[in-house]
Parts: structure tokens; C-alpha cells; sequence
């Protein structure tokens, strides 16, 4: 009694290179994608502390002509320090 044994074909090296290929130009994508929402991220919190920063600032200038009100006299002698 013989006993066929299935010739199973495995994948050709130019089939296994296409595929690394493919692989390697999808995570490359997904990489740059993803570098480039992170990137993003980080310009836009600069710009929203930036914004902050500019909208303390404004208030306290704000606030100290209310109170003081806006002369030559009294421009040279405020320091605004933080």
C-alpha cells in the first residue's frame, strides 16, 4: 500500500519580495500618516498656548488702563514684568 503524501507548493521568492514590498510601502504610509497627525498635534498645542499667553497678557494690559488710565506720564513709569 503506497501512501500519497500532498506536494504542497510553497510561495516563489519573487511572490514572497512583492509581498514584503507591498508590506513594507503600507506600514511606510502608516508611519508618515501618523508623524504627521502627531506633528500636528503638538503646532496646534503651541498655538493654543501661544493664544493663551497672548490673551493674559491682553487682560492685564486690560486691567491696568481701566485702572490707571492711559497718559505719558504713567506709560514711563509702568514696568510690566511677569
Amino acid at each position: 500500500m503506497k501512501i500519497k503524501i500532498a506536494h504542497t507548493r510553497g510561495f516563489t521568492l519573487a511572490e514572497l519580495l512583492i509581498a514584503i514590498t507591498i508590506m513594507g510601502m503600507m506600514i511606510t504610509t502608516t508611519l508618515m500618516v501618523y508623524l504627521n497627525v502627531w506633528n500636528t498635534s503638538l503646532r496646534m498645542e503651541m498655538s493654543r498656548e501661544l493664544a493663551e499667553t497672548a490673551r493674559q497678557i491682553t487682560e492685564r494690559i486690560s486691567q491696568d488702563v481701566k485702572e490707571q488710565g492711559i497718559n505719558n506720564k504713567n506709560l514711563s513709569q509702568t514696568s510690566y514684568s511677569a
